[in-house]
């Protein structure tokens, strides 16, 4: 709920809190909802056009959340006064690890993929010490982001903002993208204009095999089911083939 406010105030579309009492027995929190539904949901039937000005809109909205107060730290923030992380390669080593361990849990994928990305990494880290603790809408990628009509009506789900490099929510777009073996038109149109703003060049396929790691290291887990789903093999050569392209 924090975030709602912060944003609205900068100008990003989010939907409106109706009600919520967060000190509540049941803590809740009601929503206006926004015409239209999630943009993966009706990808398929927009135009290039469509994308190519929805692609632009988040930008927009990026920008207008990047206006926001910068942090004491990198990461994922519940409101300024969650505990973050030391550096912006702190937040990527933290993603590869949590991939590393998942990998360890289900043994079910090559973990010498990790050390290909930690490797890659390694190559890029240099580049990565002027990144600065910028707010940025990590969720509006492929969900999240509601469209009618082939035009964005707002963003939702805002209960974290993310600080640091924007273009990290370019690369999931992305990576999202790739995973579900659909054009990636949409976010190429996005990664120039972020790369270009703020000197990225170069980082958004580290990013986006980071983010590949991570969907690998998904496959065969639990989390909150009764029991881990089986392992789609075809779809698991798909992300290591998408991830040797990025590497």
């Amino acid at each position: 709920m924090f975030w709602h406010a912060q944003l609205s105030e900068v100008g990003v579309p989010v939907a409106s809190v109706l009600s919520s009492d967060v000190d509540a027995a049941q803590p809740y929190m009601i929503l206006e909802r926004l015409p239209g539904e999630d943009l993966g949901i009706v990808f398929d039937q927009l135009t290039d056009v469509q994308l190519r000005r929805l692609a632009s809109a988040v930008v927009e909205m990026q920008d207008c959340a990047s206006r926001l107060p910068r942090a004491g730290g990198f990461g994922y923030a519940l409101d300024y006064d969650t505990r973050l992380r030391p550096s912006w390669r702190a937040v990527l080593d933290a993603s590869i690890d949590r991939s590393a361990r998942w990998f360890r849990d289900v043994g079910a994928v090559d973990p010498t993929w990790v050390r290909r990305v930690r490797e890659r990494l390694e190559s890029t880290a240099a580049s990565l010490d002027d990144v600065e603790p910028v707010a940025f809408l990590h969720d509006a990628t492929t969900k999240n982001v509601i469209v009618s009509k082939g035009v964005l009506s707002g963003l939702v789900d805002v209960d974290e903002m993310a600080f640091g490099d924007p273009l990290w929510a370019t690369a999931l777009t992305k990576m999202s993208l790739l995973s579900a073996r659909r054009s990636t038109f949409y976010a190429d149109i996005q990664a120039p204009i972020m790369e270009n703003r703020e000197g990225r060049a170069g980082r958004l396929n580290l990013y986006t095999a980071i983010h590949c790691l991570s969907f690998l290291a998904e496959l065969g887990q639990q989390f909150n089911q009764p029991t881990a789903a089986a392992i789609n093999v075809t779809h698991r050569q798909h992300l290591e083939a998408v991830l040797a392209s990025l590497l």
